[in-house]
C-alpha cells in the first residue's frame, strides 16, 4: 500500500504518549508499505532543525511550516491584530490541503492516516481515496471530565458551551471519515456513542522492547517510587499533585524512608511546588526507562482523561509492580491483583503502594507477570492490527468504487 500519514504539529522529538505511538506505527508499518509522512507545525518562523531531524528520520517524510497561527496571536497585546493572525491561519490550512492534494498525486496514495483529531482540517474537502481518522483520546469527553475535577475555573455557560462544541465537531469527523482508529475499547465505545453508525476499531498501545525490558527489583533501604508523564498534561498535573497531597502521607507514615521521583518533561509550576525533601521532580530526562529501573514501585493515580495510555505498558515491561487508577489502566489487558494493583481511594492507593513496598515476595510476583504482559504488547505486534484495519478499508472502498469510477471521499 502507498500509505499517507498527516499529522498536526511534530512528530519529533519522541517524547510524549501520542508521539511514541505514532512513531512506532510509522516505523512498523514503513518495513512493509510505502508510507509518506506530512507533519504540518506553527511557530514563529520555520524550524529547519526540526525539518532536517524528520526528514532523516523518515526520508519519505516532509515538515511544513504554517505560519504562526491563532496560537501565536495569543500574544499580541492590540485586538486588531487578531484578525490578521486568523486570515493567516486560515491562509495556512488552505496551504495544507493543496500539499496533501499534491503528496497525494505524486505517490498514487491508496489510503491516508489523519492522525490526531485535530489534524482534520489539514485534509481537502474531497479525495480520491479513503482516509482514516486515528483518534487517540476521546477530546470532547476528556474536555468535560476535565472541567468537572477542575472546579470553576470558566463560567458554567462558557465550559458548558465549549465542551458541547468540542463534541458537536469531534463527532462530525467521526462521521466524516471512512474509518475511525481508536486506542482502547472503552474509547472506542464512547466514540460510537458519539456518533452513531461511525466505523470505529479499536487497536491498543504497544510498547518498545528493546527500550523497556524487565530487570530485578532494587533492593535499596530507601525504596523509590515512581511516576512518568508529561507533566504540562493536565490529567498528569492532577495525578501528581493528589498523590503527593493525599496519598503520599500515608505511604511515607508506614514507610519514612521511601522516595517520590515525578518523571517527565515540561513541569508546571504546580508541579515543581512540589518538590521537597521526599520528592523530586525532574523534568526532561535523557532516559525515562533508566529511571523505571531505579523503581521500586510505579504510581499511576489518573483521574481523567483517556489516550494511549503508555506509560502502563512501559511500566510492565520494566517488570515493575504498579499501582493504578481504573481509569490510569482503562481499556488495557491488565488483571487486577496479577500483572497490577488498581485502587480509587487515596486510603486505598495508599495501603496497596504500601503492602507491595514491605513484601518484596508479593511485588516481585506482580513485577513477573507485568513483565510477561509487556512483552505481549511489543509494537511489532500491535503495529500488524493497525496494517489490518488499513488493509480492509482499501479493499472495502475499491469494492464499493471499481477502478476508473471512483468518486471523491469527503473528509473534512
Amino acid at each position: 500500500m502507498n500509505i499517507l500519514w498527516v499529522i498536526k504539529g511534530r512528530l519529533l522529538p519522541v517524547d510524549s504518549g501520542g508521539r511514541i505511538r505514532s512513531t512506532n506505527t510509522i516505523r512498523e508499518l514503513s518495513k512493509r508499505h510505502n508510507l509518506t509522512v506530512l507533519s504540518f507545525y506553527r511557530a514563529r518562523r520555520p524550524d529547519l532543525a526540526y525539518e532536517a531531524a524528520l526528514a532523516a528520520e523518515f526520508p519519505s517524510g516532509e515538515a511544513c511550516w504554517l505560519g504562526n497561527g491563532v496560537r501565536a496571536a495569543l500574544h499580541y497585546r492590540f485586538p486588531g491584530r487578531l484578525t490578521e493572525a486568523l486570515a493567516q491561519d486560515f491562509a495556512g490550512t488552505a496551504r495544507a490541503r493543496r500539499k496533501v492534494l499534491g503528496i497525494a498525486h505524486q505517490h498514487s496514495i491508496d489510503v491516508a492516516v489523519c492522525d490526531f483529531l485535530f489534524a482534520a482540517p489539514e485534509f481537502p474537502s474531497r479525495l480520491p481515496f479513503p482516509a482514516i481518522l486515528h483518534e487517540h483520546n476521546v477530546e470532547s469527553a476528556a474536555l468535560a471530565s476535565a472541567s468537572r475535577l477542575r472546579g470553576p475555573t470558566l463560567p458554567g455557560l462558557l465550559r458548558r458551551w465549549s465542551i458541547s462544541r468540542l463534541r458537536r465537531y469531534e463527532a462530525a469527523q467521526l462521521r466524516r471519515f471512512e474509518h475511525t482508529l481508536a486506542v482502547s475499547e472503552d474509547d472506542a465505545r464512547r466514540l460510537r456513542l458519539l456518533a452513531p453508525g461511525a466505523a470505529v476499531t479499536a487497536i491498543g498501545t504497544g510498547v518498545d522492547l528493546g527500550e523497556y525490558s524487565a530487570s530485578p527489583l532494587p533492593d535499596s533501604p530507601e525504596p523509590l517510587v515512581v511516576f512518568t508523564g508529561m507533566m504540562s498534561y493536565w490529567p498528569n498535573v492532577d495525578g501528581v499533585v493528589w498523590f503527593v497531597s493525599e496519598i503520599w502521607p500515608r505511604i511515607l507514615h508506614e514507610v519514612p524512608a521511601a522516595r517520590f521521583r515525578i518523571v517527565g518533561r515540561d513541569p508546571s509550576p504546580v508541579v515543581r511546588g512540589l518538590a521537597g525533601p521526599s520528592v523530586e521532580v525532574t523534568g526532561r530526562v535523557e532516559s525515562v526507562s533508566e529511571h523505571l529501573r531505579q523503581a521500586s514501585l510505579v504510581v499511576i493515580p489518573i483521574r481523567f482523561g483517556g489516550g494511549t495510555r503508555l506509560k502502563v505498558y512501559e511500566a510492565l515491561a520494566s517488570g515493575r509492580p504498579t499501582v493504578s487508577t481504573r481509569l490510569g489502566a482503562e481499556g488495557l489487558d491488565v488483571r487486577d491483583g496479577h500483572d497490577i494493583v488498581l485502587a480509587e481511594t487515596a486510603a486505598d492507593f495508599a495501603r496497596e503502594a504500601v503492602a507491595l513496598l514491605k513484601d518484596r515476595e508479593r511485588a516481585e510476583g506482580i513485577a513477573r507477570a507485568a513483565a510477561r504482559t509487556g512483552a505481549d504488547n511489543s509494537w511489532p505486534r500491535v503495529a500488524p492490527r493497525i496494517e489490518a484495519v488499513l488493509s480492509q478499508v482499501v479493499l472495502d472502498y475499491r469494492a464499493r468504487h471499481p477502478a476508473g469510477a471512483r468518486p471523491a471521499t469527503p473528509t473534512s
